[in-house]
């Protein structure tokens, strides 16, 4: 959505306190250059991190879109993107959460101890194969009664030389 500039300083004007000073304060500029730095997003690109968190803090990106945004706006993958909301959530987000929950319109009943990364709400995760899920999980861990070494046998020593029957097949010196 497109906004003319006044309907974008009407915006502003009824933005909290907080967030019209998150908007333009240095401090949060400079954790977008050090998040975009840490997720080697390019200097040309970080220009649109710091839109796409404007546009949430404006109210015009609801937090749903967040991260599909971030996505194709950065021309990264979905999992790196969840990251770098992650980040934006707990280094800019957290600062301002109650007021950015007013500005979208978001009711919680349930009192929060403290602001999480994950509290803000994220895309569901893409559903993955079976075949993907299996590569996930620890399968290639030693089973148990194999990694016991049993009384009376004993692991077989490398010959000295390094080379098995002790000949070195380039005819070099053993020393």
């Amino acid at each position: 959505m497109l906004l003319s500039p006044e309907q974008l300083k009407e915006k502003y004007n009824s933005l909290p306190k907080d967030v019209q000073d998150a908007l333009f304060s240095d401090e949060v500029a400079g954790k977008i250059q050090s998040i975009s730095k840490e997720n080697n997003i390019k200097d040309e690109k970080m220009s649109e991190l710091a839109d796409e968190v404007g546009l949430v803090m404006y109210g015009i990106t609801k937090p749903k879109n967040f991260i599909p945004n971030l996505s194709s706006r950065l021309g990264i993958d979905i999992t790196i993107a969840r990251k770098i909301a992650e980040e934006v959530n707990s280094k800019i987000f957290s600062k301002i959460r109650d007021s950015l929950k007013k500005i979208h319109g978001i009711v919680s009943d349930a009192p929060v101890a403290s602001p999480t990364p994950t509290s803000m709400p994220v895309v569901p995760e893409e559903k993955i194969s079976p075949f993907e899920a299996k590569t996930k999980q620890e399968i290639f861990r030693a089973a148990p009664e194999e990694s016991k070494q049993t009384e009376g046998t004993e692991i077989p020593k490398p010959p000295v030389s390094g080379y098995a029957g002790a000949k070195d097949p380039y005819h070099e010196a053993i020393e």
